[in-house]
Parts: C-alpha cells; sequence; structure tokens
C-alpha cells in the first residue's frame, strides 16, 4: 500500500532513492522490490542525469555489500560529474569527507532519525560526526557544498520519537 501512494506522486523530473543501512538489514531483494514499486530508480554508487538538467549521484550506506562494478571511492565518482550542473548528492549517512566538499552542490541524508528519543538526540549528533540536523554550510579549498540531514518519518527500535519530530522537507531548486 504505502508503495503504491509513494508511485502515485508525481514527479516529471524522475525520482530516485539509495540504499541504507535499513535496507540492508532488512533484506535487500524486498528493499529493491518496494522501491522498484514505488517507482524510485535505485543509485547504487551511480550518477544519472535527469530530465531538469541536475546531476543526482546516489551512493549506498557503508553496509551494503561491495558492487564491483561500481567506484568505492566517493570524491572519484564526484569529480567525473560536469561542475557546470547542480550536483544533487544522496547518501544515506551523513558522512562528507573533506576531499568531497566543493564537488556536490547540496547533499541530502537521513540515517540519525534526529536521535528518535531525548537523550538520543545528543549522541546521535556524536556518533554521526557531530553532524547537525537540518541544513550546514561546508567549505574546503576546493568550494563550498551544502548538508542538508533529515530526521525522516521512520524510526527504529520502539514505534516512538521523542523531542525529535519526525519531517518530510521539500527543496526548491532555483536557478541563480
Amino acid at each position: 500500500e504505502d508503495a503504491e501512494i509513494l508511485n502515485s506522486l508525481p514527479a516529471s523530473h524522475g525520482k530516485y532513492s539509495v540504499m541504507g543501512n535499513h535496507d540492508y538489514y532488512r533484506g535487500l531483494a524486498n528493499s529493491r522490490k518496494f522501491m522498484q514499486r514505488s517507482g524510485l530508480e535505485i543509485l547504487e554508487n551511480r550518477a544519472v542525469l535527469d530530465k531538469s538538467g541536475i546531476i543526482v549521484v546516489g551512493i549506498d550506506d557503508p553496509v551494503m555489500p561491495r558492487n564491483p562494478s561500481a567506484p568505492a571511492d566517493v570524491a572519484a565518482l564526484l569529480k567525473k560529474q560536469d561542475r557546470s550542473r547542480f550536483i544533487l548528492l544522496l547518501k544515506h549517512r551523513p558522512y562528507v569527507e573533506k576531499e568531497e566538499i566543493g564537488l556536490f552542490d547540496l547533499q541530502l541524508s537521513g540515517h540519525t532519525h534526529g536521535g528518535q528519543i531525548w537523550p538520543g538526540t545528543l549522541l546521535a549528533k556524536r556518533f554521526n560526526r557531530n553532524v547537525e540536523q537540518g541544513l550546514t554550510e561546508l567549505t574546503a579549498k576546493a568550494g563550498r557544498s551544502l548538508l542538508y540531514v533529515s530526521n525522516g518519518t521512520g524510526y527504529w527500535g520502539p514505534p516512538m520519537r521523542f523531542l525529535a519530530p519526525p519531517e518530510i522537507t521539500v527543496f526548491d531548486l532555483v536557478r541563480e
């Protein structure tokens, strides 16, 4: 039923997804089947040019078995992209290596659930490289990138949240 709802959402430029750690824990075959039934194109360590001209790069969660045909080096994959286009990076975990900063415009991540239950909110930050929920500007010699970390809508463990509200974030990307 959830897959049918997601599949019915309009997306004239495409719908994309990446695999997360719980997709792996619950079974890759079922997760892939759900995403495909939802109308999502799964980006497994690869990039696509969507219908609007945006490059969408998707990176698998580190727990995923390594696909030998997919590049293991995120920075190398990003360096192959046309920097004159907007580069949207989808990465389940909100990890950004220094050498990646400036090679993408916006990274969308989740994984932390916002800590789900306080004081887990404090622990989520600590165990995820001190990344804040929401939008963060990253700078390095190579340039500037933005990282957005969403609390998401789901949970792990007990089916509850406390001081970590669920969220669905909508971005409007507008040409300068």
